[in-house]
């Protein structure tokens, strides 16, 4: 595994998970009103194949990150409405985990956090600063990008060093990072025509080995 890697995606996943981003609730977490969010744990099922013919929900919603990694947030539980079960269901999302697996060599629980990041509030797309999320690896997926300039992904070898990748996440780019080594950061969504909907979509998968 590199320290990360980017792929770009079939058109048709893209096409096939983008109307569920329309469906995503605020929360009343600090950045619940601007960070619209679904957050789900995923174990593949597995039937004999090489790769997992899909993947099921588990029960928990509830999301916790430490203060050693997280200083927004950190050490405060997070409670999220689950990721829709057609969506978990679709041949897109087993499309996105199955490559998840492949990329990192991976079979165990994946959790997944689907948001889109709205232009308001200063349209944070990572209020965390720099940072690292105390998992193994990360995949983020670029969804969809709507009326905005902005939401740069950052990557770093350190938090005080200067960013080594300064990158657009375009639809269907999907960049997979070893989180033990690198460190993310991203910059504001701002809109272009501020009286038109601006939003950034995104997927973000997480394993913890």
């Amino acid at each position: 595994m590199r320290l990360f890697q980017v792929r770009k995606l079939p058109d048709w996943v893209i096409d096939e998970i983008t109307p569920y981003h329309n469906n995503l609730p605020e929360t009343n977490h600090l950045d619940g009103k601007y960070r619209l969010r679904r957050y789900s744990v995923v174990a593949p099922i597995i039937e004999g194949h090489l790769m997992p013919l899909g993947y099921g929900r588990l029960s928990t919603n509830e999301f916790t990150q430490s203060s050693k990694y997280n200083k927004f947030q950190g050490d405060v539980k997070r409670v999220f409405e689950p990721l829709e079960e057609s969506f978990v269901r679709s041949k897109a999302f087993t499309f996105i985990c199955n490559l998840f697996n492949k990329e990192f060599n991976w079979q165990g629980n994946i959790e997944v956090h689907q948001m889109r990041v709205l232009a308001k509030e200063g349209g944070k797309l990572s209020p965390e600063g720099i940072h690292q999320d105390g998992f193994d690896n990360i995949s983020m997926l670029g969804v969809s990008r709507k009326n905005m300039t902005g939401g740069h992904l950052l990557l770093y070898r350190d938090r005080k060093s200067e960013p080594i990748v300064d990158m657009i996440l375009r639809d269907g780019e999907s960049v997979y990072l070893d989180d033990r080594e690198l460190w993310h950061n991203g910059s504001p969504v701002v809109a272009v025509d501020p009286d038109s909907e601006t939003y950034m979509d995104m997927l973000i998968l997480l394993a913890k080995r």
